[in-house]
């Protein structure tokens, strides 16, 4: 998510793969994450454009 907000989202942004399948069979699959203090910059500024 962090990546795609600061790549300003875009339909030809794509994802790094991070593993899903392997993090959920070893129970590590985060249920949320946490973005960087630049994302959330970028959020802020979206929501007031």
């Amino acid at each position: 998510m962090n990546l795609c907000i600061l790549d300003r989202g875009g339909n030809a942004f794509k994802p790094p793969h991070i593993g899903k399948a392997k993090l959920q069979r070893e129970g590590r699959l985060p249920e949320s994450v946490q973005c960087s203090p630049e994302t959330a910059a970028i959020i802020s500024q979206l929501r007031i454009a």
